[in-house]
């Protein structure tokens, strides 16, 4: 590798990643390895799939982010070719359909005088004559127009359409089933598996970088969504259409019943859960109106079928395709506004106000979304990804959890045999870093003042004169990013970059170039980049980019465990024993200090007071409230909505530590375990009244004396496969 790489760096990290992928790889089986910073992942993942590429072995490589994707394809692959020979990588980079060009959509945006009259469609008809692949990375600037004539599963007419044999996306595909090594992206990877679409060829290792956001890219491929601006969009193209005048005159009762649809929705800021905003009557209400919105575009869909008298190859096609849109915008109403299931949540998505009403007619709405989202995915996504190889490979440098990787395992259904490692970062960073937190700033709201940017703005001024540019500064918004773009851009003498006014690989490049740049991105920034030497010497973020605790699939999520008995903040959170003993340590301390100041209170009270004196009734007085008012009040009621059930019982109960410890050392009752026949369902973790992961223990033949287990053996009964039992036993050996 150091031949074919001047700068290459020998790290045992590296090399010990690498073997077990391959051991993995070679026995067919998992592989979950959680690699920190620096230790080289991604070279140590592709020399084992190079020798499984030398074995006839197809592999599908996917990650989250399309830079490490382009990286990936145009540096580090074409490294591995040079380093092993023996192996015939034939590399491909498959991307999703609408990032590549549509010629029909095209054709029909070049006889649209809208799209004519734009002096940048002159320079896209331009490249759509010299491109080779169709693909919008080649642009040299953002199109705002994209979504006009790219191409799209609603008007694709497939092989009836006169550009098949020349489509660059089913150009694209082909390619893809002559590769052996084809590098995808995870929405890719899980439309794929849960449309059944047929757009990645047979594999046999499937390797996932960047797995920690697999979970949210399987949500939101089973995810089924409606945006606001779908129906406008569709009356708007209708109107400029050669069909039957009847038939154009219908968009303006489907803009109607639109506008009725999404209007009782358009005064709120944030995203939000449909029963939050409606009652039971104002669901059904709601049902209403997408059924008749779905019968009118049905029967539009039916009407484009007629044909106009002479019309010729091109208004043929587009009322084809007008009619499959109008058909398939049906079908997703129908499927979203459906009676609920119990695993769904229905949601709605609220984009930024001002940025909706200053580009949209106010009858459209636009900024809206409505979501079906599953609650529980993990059975979904082991039938649909898991079941097709055993030979998966799942690694991120923030992949597992203080005491492995079990959490990880339950949220996606992985059950399978897998090699599992932790390796730490091999960057010595108390040297090699610095981690800068200025406290002037006041906490954001989720409205912020313009004064809130203005002091981020000072403060990013001074950081960036410190560093002579070379920064990112990374936000989780668009309009902070704009806010903050507007207040820099004439302030800073360093050359601006914004995310979105460039393709990302073409924005990464002229910040390279300039040498003392400053870039301004949000999530396609935040991780799958890399930038040597000095070019890059500061990274600054807004705030971190923790979830929403209280986004509507977090909260569904939430409450969904709630009802089945479970525990939110323990199910939804880190399951390692690490948390666990924090439990332990409170409500142990909660138990020594009050058989301490109890103890006191009772010498004193023997001796008349003489021990405490004079403060002997403030003394009692003081221990009665707190005990009674404070532990079973504040931490009983009050972090209810933090810490889950049982709050009391699990960090300030004195009784609950006692009764702990008669059951770890001297009670015969007790959960034994059989791992052998787990197949990590979760129902015992689930329905545990002590948010106990019992599944940990029963993954690991373990069996469960813990001092918060008070022994009823609810575990046992919901297990389906009788791994877990409630034993009545000897006390001796127990740890």
């Amino acid at each position: 590798m150091s031949r074919c790489l001047p700068i290459y760096e020998y790290r045992e990290e590296q090399i010990r990643s690498a073997e077990l992928i391959h051991d993995a790889i070679r026995r067919r089986q998992g592989c979950l390895i959680e690699a920190g910073t620096g230790v080289g992942k991604t070279l140590a993942y592709l020399a084992p799939i190079a020798f499984a590429i030398a074995e006839g072995l197809v592999v599908v490589l996917s990650t989250y982010t399309i830079n490490l994707q382009t990286q990936l394809i145009e540096k580090d692959i074409p490294i591995l070719a040079e380093a092993i020979p023996e192996a015939p990588l034939r590399p491909f980079l498959l991307k999703g359909r609408s990032n590549y060009l549509c010629k029909l959509d095209l054709d029909h945006a070049a006889a649209d005088l809208i799209h004519a009259s734009d002096p940048q469609f002159s320079e896209i008809l331009a490249w759509a004559q010299r491109t080779q692949t169709g693909d919008m990375a080649e642009l040299p600037r953002t199109y705002p127009h994209w979504h006009d004539i790219a191409a799209k599963e609603e008007t694709c007419r497939g092989k009836d359409c006169r550009y098949f044999n020349s489509c660059h996306y089913y150009a694209a595909r082909r390619a893809a089933l002559a590769a052996n090594l084809i590098v995808v992206n995870h929405a890719l990877l899980m439309t794929d598996a849960a449309q059944s679409a047929g757009i990645l060829p047979h594999y046999d290792v499937l390797v996932i970088d960047e797995a920690h956001h697999l979970e949210d890219a399987a949500t939101a491929a089973l995810t089924l969504s409606i945006d606001s601006a779908e129906v406008p969009a569709f009356c708007d193209r209708l109107e400029r259409s050669a069909v039957r005048p009847d038939v154009r005159l219908r968009s303006r009762g489907l803009r109607d019943l639109h506008h009725d649809l999404f209007e009782r929705f358009d005064d709120g800021n944030y995203d939000f859960t449909l029963s939050d905003r409606l009652d039971h009557e104002g669901m059904d209400g709601l049902r209403l109106s997408g059924a008749v919105l779905q019968t009118e575009l049905a029967a539009v869909a039916n009407d484009l079928t007629d044909a106009l008298p002479d019309e010729d190859d091109t208004a043929r096609e587009r009322r084809e395709g007008l009619s499959q849109t109008a058909g398939l915008l049906a079908d997703a109403f129908s499927g979203l506004l459906a009676e609920p299931s119990d695993g769904d949540v229905l949601w709605c998505s609220v984009a930024s106000r001002p940025a909706r009403k200053s580009n949209a007619a106010a009858n459209d709405l636009q900024g809206l979304t409505l979501h079906r989202t599953p609650l529980a995915i993990a059975r979904c996504v082991a039938d649909l990804l898991w079941s097709r190889t055993p030979a998966v490979v799942m690694t991120s440098a923030t992949l597992a959890t203080s005491e492995g990787f079990s959490y990880l395992r339950q949220r996606l259904g992985f059950d399978g045999a897998a090699i599992e490692a932790v390796i730490g970062s091999p960057f010595d960073y108390p040297t090699q870093a610095l981690l800068y937190i200025p406290n002037q700033i006041s906490e954001p709201s989720r409205n912020p003042l313009p004064a809130y940017y203005d002091a981020i703005a000072e403060e990013m001024i001074r950081l960036i004169a410190l560093t002579s540019g070379r920064a990112f500064l990374l936000f989780t918004s668009r309009k902070a990013l704009s806010e903050l773009y507007t207040r820099l851009r004439s302030r800073i003498p360093n050359p601006l970059f914004r995310q979105g006014d460039r393709p990302p690989q073409k924005l990464l490049q002229v910040y390279r170039e300039s040498g003392n740049g400053v870039l301004l991105g949000n999530q396609t920034f935040w991780e799958g980049v890399d930038i040597q030497g000095d070019a890059l010497s500061a990274v600054v973020i807004d705030r971190i980019p923790f979830a929403v605790p209280d986004s509507p699939i977090t909260r569904a999520r939430s409450e969904e465990l709630t009802r089945a008995g479970g525990d939110p903040f323990r199910q939804l959170s880190n399951k390692s024993l690490g948390a666990w003993r924090v439990e332990r340590v409170m409500v142990h301390s909660v138990l020594v200090a009050i058989v301490l100041v109890t103890a006191l209170l009772w010498l004193n009270s023997l001796w008349g007071g003489q021990v405490l004196g004079r403060y002997s009734k403030v003394a009692s007085q003081t221990y009665g409230f707190y005990i009674g008012m404070i532990f079973s009040g504040v931490v009983g009621v009050g972090f209810y909505p933090l810490l889950g059930t049982r709050v009391w019982c699990r960090f300030g109960c004195p009784m609950a530590a006692v009764l702990g410890l008669i059951q770890k050392y001297f009670s015969r009752f007790r959960i034994t375990t059989n791992g052998g026949q787990c197949i990590s369902c979760g129902n015992c973790s689930t329905y545990c009244e002590m948010g106990i992961d019992v599944r940990w223990y029963a993954q690991r033949e373990q069996n469960v004396v813990r001092a918060s287990c008070v022994g009823c053996g609810i575990c046992a009964a919901v297990c389906p496969r009788g791994v877990l039992r409630l034993e009545n036993g000897p006390t001796g050996g127990r740890t």
